[in-house]
């Protein structure tokens, strides 16, 4: 028995073989003369098996574009996810919300429009990020990344007050990504954060960990 798709799942599958490389034809499974099948790309080994992650999709292409004032549909799709896709990660993340609401029949009101939602902004120290390694100050990051940087705060702690760098090694290669898709590598080395924080001076060691064991708060959303 063939397994019927959902609706928009055609046109999903479409736009993920278009970003292969493929033509609209080819992506279709109806390959214009001349063109060849993707069983054939596949199987000569031809065909980019890499594609780009939902996340790095909605960071790079749909929280833009919501910050542009296009739809909830229209973000989806110039990302090349589903709606419900979008949303479901915007929810979770805490990086999209509700600007508008209708009310439908019976007095229930259901959300009707969506916008970005701000970050929460983190002081973070690197071993490799968007200016090699290093601090950064307010990186803005959602709720899925603050929550590694809690992490990562502690073990920094432990490090610093108890000598405990057990916490630390545990979060080795530990990669956050800031709310434009910049990645970050999160400093695991006792020896190379305790030289970034001697290289501050005294003021300056203050306000980074203002920000470094407790997020800012709220960035702005656009």
């Amino acid at each position: 028995m063939t397994r019927q798709m959902k609706p928009g799942e055609y046109a999903r599958r479409i736009a993920l073989n278009m970003e292969r490389g493929l033509s609209r034809n080819q992506a279709r499974g109806k390959p214009s003369k001349g063109e060849p099948k993707i069983s054939a790309l596949k199987a000569a080994g031809l065909l980019p098996k890499h594609r780009e992650s939902t996340e790095r999709k909605i960071y790079s292409k749909a929280l833009p574009a919501l910050r542009e004032g296009k739809s909830l549909r229209q973000a989806a799709k110039e990302a090349g996810v589903a709606p419900s896709t979008l949303k479901r990660f915007g929810r979770e993340r805490g990086v999209i919300h509700a600007t508008e609401h209708r009310t439908l029949k019976g007095g229930k009101s259901v959300p009707s429009r969506f916008g970005p939602s701000g970050a929460d902004e983190w002081h973070l120290i690197a071993s490799d990020g968007p200016k090699g390694p290093g601090g950064y100050r307010d990186v803005p990051l959602d709720s899925h990344y603050s929550s590694m940087m809690g992490r990562y705060g502690a073990a920094v702690n432990s490090m610093q007050n108890y000598g405990d760098v057990s916490r630390l090694r545990s979060l080795r290669g530990t990669v956050v990504k800031d709310t434009s898709g910049a990645t970050y590598t999160l400093q695991t080395d006792p020896a190379a954060i305790r030289a970034y924080f001697d290289s501050l001076s005294p003021e300056d060691y203050q306000d980074f960990m203002k920000t470094f064991y407790k997020a800012k708060g709220r960035s702005h959303a656009a």
